[in-house]
């Protein structure tokens, strides 16, 4: 009983280690001997995809009318299926 907990405890030890340092290798990532903060580098991207004349309707007047188009779209109703043959399961 008394190996049992001890597992069990170095188990549990081991899984969180791996969830704390699994959040830290998406904050930063290293490209070319340089660290970069990946959050920057995806306010780059995005603010590259929008165009320049919603960028100074915004300046001017704090809103702007915009259409969105998506290159990929979520199949919803798969995912409906999906669910309720789950949840009929329980």
């Amino acid at each position: 009983m008394l190996k049992n907990k001890r597992v069990s405890k170095m188990l549990s030890l081991l899984i969180i280690m791996i969830m704390v340092l699994g959040n830290f290798t998406s904050i930063v990532n290293a490209q070319e001997n340089q660290i970069d903060s990946a959050k920057v580098e995806l306010q780059k991207e995005a603010s590259e995809k929008i165009q320049l004349e919603v960028k100074t309707d915004l300046e001017k007047e704090g809103l702007a009318e915009v259409l969105v188009y998506m290159k990929e779209q979520a199949d919803t109703e798969m995912v409906a299926k999906a669910t309720k043959a789950a949840v009929s399961n329980y």
